[in-house]
């Protein structure tokens, strides 16, 4: 098995080799072919087309600024052949080639989606909705719900009025014997209101959502709350944050799912869990056995209801799945294998829309849930619409239930980085930690603790850490420096700073077994909380110091190595467009009447105009269902930096994001933010030596949007449509729009290329 290591910075013999090519005269274009040989083309049976008479940008160099936008691609067998001028082309394409005239379009790599969760969005799918609203300009949802008057909610009372009124509400019928739950995906409190009653009701909800849920959430087949039901006859409800790491259950949920004897005896001190797992040292929380997350305990003893971490959810979701009969492995969890399949291209389509042609899975939880990428691989083969990577969770599970350890389950499942088997559709070489939990969800691991009068009500900063030190170090090394890609969720400053000082650790034991050391890029998913400029801290600084840091070591031969770590970042734009105004409120305990403050956290949110000038690599991604899948959106809102106050969510009621005078404003150019869905997340995936670019010899993962990223008006440049993509050279028409109120026949006339 060969893995590369592309380096991370400009490859520069790469990019000279690409400037020679497209600004080759057409009597010398042949020496600049790939092989530095002038051989003519003759027609043949392959598919040959050239692309011409438009934008199109390479994205293989630093900045638009040094953009060549040759007039011509020319395309062979899925393969990049050559650009420049398009007569040399023809020329070197001989008479089978197909011409395809862009017509004044824009021709670019295809997107990459670095950190997706589709499986876990495809098994949501027989859930309520409960996703809040998104701004104007990005209004879309993933889901449909049978009720004809459903509404996306901003308030706590919307929430549960979307609930009480959806038909997807309860879990089905249930087996024998069995209670039916009541049910929801993606509520998420941080974004029902800033005004100070929003956030009174919000803390209420938090630290009491048992209570909270009983009073407000009609028991299932029931017009009247939970609470009207004598205990035996209450439905178990189960709502999971939009964030993936916290879960609102009531205490009806924790009997049926064995963690209590009965309603009125479901405490710290009477439950069913293990004693080791509810420690008398911690007053807050009972834990799982890696004590990650756990269930959070009020100060009379009772659980509140608030679940934080999957490892937690465990409970309650196997007890929904016997009770509605489940498919045991399924990698889509309250769906079989065959219903997943059947529904996931339509999810796949809409992510192709996007202009989206490699999509990352960030962690599989169970080995199903990595073949699931492999089946899609291999049932579109011959005209594929998508390129799949996948993760693997450090703590994967076997789905069929044999008895092998994570770490032979993620060695089964290992690929090259290039799979043969599947033309390099899929791909499994990678692994995911998750340091921590969710800033929006008062579960990041931060340095200093939430804002005491925002929703968070002054929660302890390291109350989201999900391992203590020696833990972590544990987890990640059977795979650092053995074929694996490391990727870590760290959203908070201080989870940042425990996987930086991990790495460096890690680094210096790999050194000892004298098997090398990890060359591979490391990637930090989130880094949310860029640091603390009220305190002097800075994220950003300790990630640089790490990258230029020389790590000494002496191996066992006596030879000095001088060792630097590869890392990146990938960052949530919707943590500034979406969760802005929130996160005033939650980091810095602004904002929540108007206020902004210059030196509070929120800050250096996704600082990714710091990370730039310090030569700091970052991609841009989704979270998917966190926010929706749209590169082009991730572009905007990282460039303008705009955000909004919920529930004020028009156009015309966006504001700025805070910046710091020190560090300065954290808005990047168009151009930046394009790498950041291009070159860089294949680097971060090492991919770059195949896609992620427009070079010769790469392979031909295209988009053409209907216009140029980089002449368009920022604000507009979420209105852009992406046309067609292409993945290995093959066309798949994405013009049909998200929105139904657009024009569908209009989209065809903007987009439709002639021979496509």
């Amino acid at each position: 098995m060969k893995l590369t290591l592309p380096s991370i910075t400009q490859p520069l013999l790469r990019h000279l080799k690409s400037a020679l090519l497209v600004t080759c005269t057409a009597s010398l274009l042949t020496a600049c072919m790939s092989n530095g040989t002038a051989e003519q083309n003759e027609p043949s049976g392959s598919d040959s087309y050239i692309i011409h008479n438009g934008k199109i940008v390479t994205m293989a160099y630093e900045s638009a600024t040094q953009e060549p936008y040759p007039e011509a691609i020319w395309i062979q067998d899925g393969i990049i052949k050559a650009l420049g001028d398009l007569n040399t082309l023809e020329q070197q394409a001989g008479q089978g080639a197909r011409k395809l005239d862009l017509a004044g379009k824009t021709l670019m790599p295809g997107f990459i989606e670095p950190h997706t969760h589709l499986a876990f969005v495809i098994g949501l799918s027989v859930m309520t909705d409960l996703s809040p609203c998104l701004p104007e300009p990005y209004k879309t949802t993933y889901y449909k719900d049978d009720n004809d008057n459903f509404q996306c909610p901003t308030s706590l009372q919307e929430t549960y009025d979307t609930l009480n009124d959806s038909k997807k509400r309860i879990s089905g019928e249930p087996q024998p014997k069995l209670p039916v739950w009541v049910w929801g995906n993606g509520i998420d409190p941080s974004r029902l209101g800033n005004s100070d009653k929003n956030i009174e009701d919000i803390r209420q909800f938090i630290n009491n959502p048992a209570i909270e849920l009983n009073e407000n959430v009609f028991n299932a087949d029931a017009k009247q709350p939970i609470n009207s039901f004598e205990p035996g006859q209450q439905s178990p409800i189960m709502l999971l944050d939009q964030s993936g790491h916290v879960a609102y259950v009531n205490l009806r949920a924790f009997v049926a799912a064995g963690l209590c004897h009965s309603v009125k005896e479901c405490s710290k001190e009477e439950n069913t869990i293990p004693e080791d797992y509810c420690p008398e040292d911690s007053e807050r929380f009972c834990y799982n056995e890696q004590k990650t997350g756990g269930f959070a305990v009020s100060s009379d003893g009772t659980f509140t209801g608030r679940v934080l971490e999957s490892p937690n959810f465990v409970p309650f979701l196997q007890a929904i799945s016997l009770s509605i009969g489940a498919e045991p492995g399924s990698p889509f969890v309250y769906l079989s294998e065959d219903e997943g399949m059947d529904i996931a291209p339509d999810f796949i389509h809409r992510i192709a829309q996007t202009g989206v042609t490699t999509l990352v899975n960030a962690g599989a939880f169970q080995s199903s849930e990595a073949l699931f990428f492999k089946k899609l691989a291999k049932k579109n083969q011959d005209t594929p619409n998508m390129r799949y990577r996948t993760l693997v969770a450090t703590d994967i599970a076997d789905s069929t239930g044999a008895d092998r350890s994570s770490l032979e389950v993620a060695n089964s499942l290992h690929t090259d980085t290039w799979d043969s088997g599947t033309n390099g559709l899929y791909g499994a070489y990678g692994v995911k930690i998750w340091a921590d939990g969710s800033t929006q969800g008062c579960s990041a691991y931060l340095k200093d603790d939430y804002a005491n009068n925002g929703i968070c009500n002054g929660e302890s900063g390291d109350s989201g850490k999900n391992y203590e030190y020696n833990s972590f170090v544990e987890e990640l090394k059977n795979y650092w420096g053995e074929n694996w890609l490391i990727q870590v969720h760290a959203n908070g400053d201080a989870a940042i700073e425990q996987a930086l000082t991990a790495f460096k650790e890690l680094q210096k034991a790999q050194c000892q077994r004298d098997s090398g050391n990890n060359t591979f890029p490391i990637t930090l998913h989130h880094a949310t909380v860029g640091g603390n400029p009220a305190a002097n801290e800075s994220a950003v600084d300790l990630i640089v110091q790490a990258r230029n840091e020389a790590i000494p070591c002496i191996n066992s031969h006596d030879a000095e190595l001088k060792q630097h770590l590869n890392i990146t970042v990938s960052h949530t734009p919707a943590h500034v467009a979406y969760w802005g105004g929130a996160f005033q409120s939650i980091l810095d305990g602004k904002g929540h009447e108007g206020e902004s403050d210059s030196t509070g956290r929120a800050t250096m949110l996704d600082p990714a105009k710091f990370e730039h000038s310090y030569d700091v690599p970052f991609s841009l991604h989704s979270d998917m269902p966190v926010s929706p899948v749209n590169p082009l959106w991730y572009v905007e809102q990282m460039v303008n930096r705009d955000t909004w106050f919920y529930p004020r969510l028009a156009t015309a009621q966006k504001e700025p994001m805070p910046y710091n005078p020190v560090a300065g404003q954290q808005n990047i150019d168009v151009y930046q933010a394009l790498r950041g869905v291009t070159i860089v997340p294949a680097q971060q995936n090492l991919l770059d030596e195949k896609i992620g670019t427009l070079e010769v010899n790469k392979v031909a993962d295209l988009v053409i949007l209907d216009r140029n990223p980089l002449a368009e008006e920022v604000d507009q440049i979420h209105t852009i449509k992406p046309c067609y993509t292409f993945v290995n050279g093959h066309s798949n028409p994405v013009y049909e729009s998200l929105e139904q109120t657009v024009n569908e026949s209009q989209d065809q006339t903007v987009c439709k290329i002639d021979n496509l």
